[in-house]
């Protein structure tokens, strides 16, 4: 949703894919980052990563780090 109604101007389908694709990888490397760490599944690890971000304003949100609750706390280390 960010990808497609995030940006300022209307973007390409072009885009939208590759803000798509950027922010997939991006999540998918936070969850396995957690998973390895605390020693979960990666589907527990984004339970956890959901559980602990509330979305400011969107309701469809964007991840982000919320302040004590970043990807390295998640995984066990200096947040």
């Amino acid at each position: 949703m960010d990808a497609l109604f995030g940006p300022v101007t209307c973007p390409t389908a072009s885009e939208v894919l590759d803000r798509l694709g950027a922010r997939m990888r991006e999540l998918v490397s936070c969850v396995f980052q957690v998973s390895r760490a605390r020693s979960i599944s990666p589907r527990q690890a984004a339970l956890l990563m959901s559980e602990s971000h509330i979305g400011p304003g969107k309701p469809y949100g964007r991840w982000q780090e919320p302040p004590g609750r970043s990807v390295a706390a998640l995984a066990g280390g200096p947040g």
